[in-house]
């Protein structure tokens, strides 16, 4: 079963598919076994009010107002409003217009980026967005980090992993012996094989 092709359980393109070829990445245990590089710690969530300057904020909150145009420079600008119980700032995307069709306006959203000031005032510039649900994968948690190719990212490999991980990683047979385990307090191999990508 682990030995199944991606290409037949992953909800993708040719041209992705073809791009984890290039990774060494055929098969569904392949893809499993395909371990991050590092991790980002974004469990701090901070409210709007107790954001930092030129840091990393994980912010939670609803966002409103989309709106769009070209800057003086040609750079495509997506500006939006987030909201929480203590304030509200601008949020910026550069070059990303699918964000209005990706967050609807009035959602509940984790977003993770710079606070930045310019000319008096604050914006988080290109954040990390993703929808507020009961499991984050991107955001407000220990975020996996890949090595990546053109095409593939971090963020790419942790939405196709997440449900391949989520349905085959109780395929894996465990090889070490109970007693080895239970003495050296082991998780089993389903479960280290699910932790190592989302602790």
């Amino acid at each position: 079963m682990l030995d199944t092709e991606l290409k037949h359980v992953l909800r993708t393109t040719d041209r992705h598919i073809s791009k984890l070829k290039t990774l060494g990445i055929l098969t569904v245990r392949d893809f499993v076994a395909y371990f991050p590089r590092t991790y980002t710690d974004s469990r701090n969530i901070r409210k709007i009010m107790e954001m930092r300057i030129d840091e990393t904020n994980v912010v939670k909150g609803k966002i409103s107002k989309f709106f769009s145009r070209k800057s003086r420079n040609g750079k495509f600008m997506t500006k939006a409003l987030l909201t929480d119980n203590t304030g509200s700032t601008e949020v910026i995307w550069f070059n990303q217009p699918h964000v209005t069709r990706l967050i609807p306006s009035g959602s509940m959203v984790v977003l993770s980026g710079k606070l930045k000031q310019s000319g008096g005032k604050f914006s988080l510039v290109s954040p990390i967005y993703e929808i507020e649900k009961e499991e984050q994968i991107h955001t407000a948690r220990i975020v996996p980090v890949y090595h990546e190719t053109e095409g593939i990212t971090s963020k790419w490999l942790r939405e196709k992993l997440k449900p391949i991980i989520d349905e085959w990683t109780g395929e894996f047979d465990e090889y070490m012996p109970e007693e080895i385990l239970k003495k050296h307090s082991l998780a089993p191999l389903k479960d280290a094989m699910k932790w190592i990508h989302f602790p």
